[in-house]
């Protein structure tokens, strides 16, 4: 397992968030999960240029048959779509800062680019699954684009292209609720599920504990029916608590 985190908080911009708590949570996560390979950006460190540098430089780490986990909580947009492959004429785009830590359009990090990053440098054979708590991030990973043909990746994300995601105070409704999942999952019992099963107790959380009007969204690489087999890579070997219940 190779996870990277990214987790902004946007201090000083106008447009603060409390997503250095998702990446606290989701690292806690790792952890208790026995994962080792834990890379995190957290604010000014989310800049475009030493994001995409960590990206090549976790997936160098993989091999045939590993994990490679890319977890984003932040603010995401819709930008113009530059080359026609967008129906709605937009691009989604992760909002990656300066290495100032300011907001700029430029240093988005677009979907088209963030696909191309992500295929050219993890191994073939690598499992992907993208984690993204933000806006406009239903088809964040680009899975239409030709680069991911033969690849196996499966994105969960906060809502749909046209929606926003919730912000808790304490994190991102996604995450939130997705840990509680995990929680209640590992109530039952379950010590081995796939990432279809817990999306499925996440969209319950979702609707029991934040009836929020997001629609968590999961989407696959087409010639990969892989949501109901690709296993779900954090499973804590002890008592979990969802941060939600330690208020």
């Amino acid at each position: 397992m190779h996870l990277l985190i990214l987790a902004l908080d946007y201090p000083g911009t106008g447009h603060e968030l409390t997503c250095t708590a998702d990446g606290n949570n989701i690292k806690k996560l790792a952890e208790a999960s026995g994962v080792s390979d834990i890379t995190m950006l957290q604010n000014n460190e989310a800049n475009k240029e030493n994001v995409l540098y960590h990206i090549q430089e976790v997936s160098a780490r993989c091999e045939e048959g590993d994990y490679f986990v890319f977890n984003y909580s932040g603010h995401g947009a819709n930008v113009k779509d530059k080359d026609g492959d967008e129906a709605d004429g937009e691009d989604e785009a992760l909002c990656l800062v300066t290495p100032e830590g300011e907001l700029s359009w430029p240093d988005f990090l677009t979907d088209d680019d963030f696909a191309e990053a992500l295929t050219s440098n993890v191994p073939h054979g690598v499992k992907i699954l993208i984690l993204c708590d933000c806006c406009h991030s239903g088809t964040i990973g680009d899975f239409k684009s030709e680069c991911w043909d033969g690849v196996t990746a499966i994105s969960l994300s906060g809502c749909t292209d046209n929606e926003t995601s919730g912000d808790t105070g304490r994190g991102g409704i996604f995450t939130h609720a997705m840990l509680l999942a995990i929680e209640g999952l590992q109530k039952k019992g379950k010590d081995d599920y796939s990432v279809a099963q817990m999306y499925n107790a996440q969209l319950k959380m979702d609707d029991e504990v934040f009836d929020s009007a997001q629609d968590i969204t999961m989407k696959w690489t087409r010639e990969y029916d892989g949501a109901h087999h690709m296993a779900w890579p954090f499973v804590p070997t002890d008592t979990f608590v969802a941060p939600w219940h330690q208020k």
